[in-house]
């Protein structure tokens, strides 16, 4: 039998003609030449390593977002508004179904609590991030070089805001702050959007976002600054569904957004 598995039966009755017995070939082929099994279980790991389950690759750290809703529209208000509201509507009610705790919303409100949650969640880690970087360079004090960790720390989590996301909200934090405080005070849905992007289908609602920011300016002072803007958020889920519970996640940020009435004039 174990001649049938290892040798082709032309090979197996050619080295009868010749006197060998096909077993002893077989014994020799099976500890000479097949691999060890320990060997083959690395060489699967080192495999899997380089090429991930589509799972490990679940958030991609850039975002592309569909039919940006800051971009000017040659149609008139009236052609897109109606499209745009029932298409929002049916995505909307796609993702109630995939986010978690989606059930429970009873209406929109419920996606812009929740838009207003993940977006603090979202400064918070930016804000600790920056934080633990080392000290930028001041008047007789060399800056600190970053670390691999620095590095890292400051990337945050794909599931919390996409990479570009994460870097255009650092950028907002002002100078030489020694804290950088934010507080949601309205979310809106813009507008909802199926996507594809990283060969992957996504749902992606634009919200406008009111908050406020409060920070310290540099050390040894107590007063405080602060200002209430308007930013453009876009929120983005996977349609796929993978077993875990899923989150939206920041996937751009335009901050500044134009006043409303502005939008509708462009339109």
């Amino acid at each position: 039998p174990l001649a049938t598995h290892l040798l082709p039966p032309m090979a197996a009755c050619h080295l009868r003609r010749l006197g060998v017995a096909p077993a002893a070939v077989c014994r020799r082929l099976r500890f000479s030449c097949l691999p060890d099994s320990r060997l083959l279980c690395r060489r699967s790991a080192a495999s899997a390593a380089a090429n991930p389950a589509p799972d490990a690759l679940w958030w991609p750290e850039q975002s592309f977002t569909f039919e940006p809703a800051w971009e000017t529209s040659s149609l008139p208000s009236q052609m897109t508004g109606f499209a745009n509201m029932f298409e929002t509507f049916f995505v909307l009610r796609e993702a109630r179904k995939l986010v978690v705790g989606g059930q429970t919303f009873e209406s929109v409100d419920g996606f812009n609590n929740r838009f207003m949650e993940r977006f603090l969640t979202f400064h918070a880690e930016v804000e600790a991030a920056q934080r633990r970087l080392p000290a930028v360079a001041g008047p007789g004090r060399p800056a600190a070089p970053l670390t691999a960790q620095d590095l890292a720390r400051s990337r945050g989590r794909l599931d919390v805001a996409a990479t570009g996301a994460r870097a255009a909200w650092s950028r907002e934090r002002p100078q030489g702050a020694k804290m950088w405080q934010m507080t949601p005070h309205s979310c809106q849905v813009v507008q909802a959007r199926r996507a594809e992007h990283h060969d992957r289908s996504w749902l992606q609602v634009t919200t406008r976002l009111v908050a406020e920011e409060i920070w310290t300016a540099s050390r040894g002072k107590t007063e405080q600054d602060f200002r209430v803007r308007e930013h453009f958020v876009v929120f983005e889920l996977p349609r796929a569904k993978s077993g875990v519970a899923q989150d939206f996640r920041i996937a751009e940020i335009r901050v500044d957004a134009p006043p409303v009435a502005t939008d509708a004039k462009s339109q």
